[in-house]
């Protein structure tokens, strides 16, 4: 759902030139990029042994979700990067990708805000289930 939300959104900035009129478009872009990545790593942990073993360990949850992110922000930058010509072409600055990458990170961390609690909430009624019965 969110990724769908984040290409129509994409594809009407690309037909209305909003990436080049309106300054801050791509801020919240970024934003809703990361969080899909965010909620895309948990999804991923989730389903795997990998957060099973992790059940407890919420700070090492939280690196492991922003490094997802980061890694695709940084690859992310990269291509538009190339996109843009590469070395030949006219470039962003690098305070742009700075701000771009923070508001990948920014998306991240909102999607493990939303996704701990809930966490934390369902491992302390199944110890509670457990110990109950």
């Amino acid at each position: 759902m969110i990724v769908a939300l984040i290409a129509i959104i994409n594809a009407l900035a690309g037909y209305f030139h909003w990436y080049w009129s309106v300054w801050w478009f791509d801020m919240p872009m970024h934003f809703a990029g990361g969080f899909f990545i965010g909620m895309l790593s948990l999804y991923i942990m989730r389903r795997s042994i990998l957060l099973a073993q992790e059940k407890g360990k919420y700070i090492r949850t939280f690196f492991i979700v922003l490094l997802s992110t980061l890694v695709m922000g940084i690859l992310w930058e990269v291509f538009e990067f190339l996109m843009q010509g590469g070395f030949s072409g006219s470039l962003a600055s690098p305070v742009d990708s700075l701000s771009d990458i923070c508001f990948d990170l920014a998306g991240g961390a909102l999607a493990i805000m939303i996704y701990l609690p809930q966490r934390k909430n369902i491992t302390n009624e199944s110890n509670n289930n457990v110990q109950t019965t």
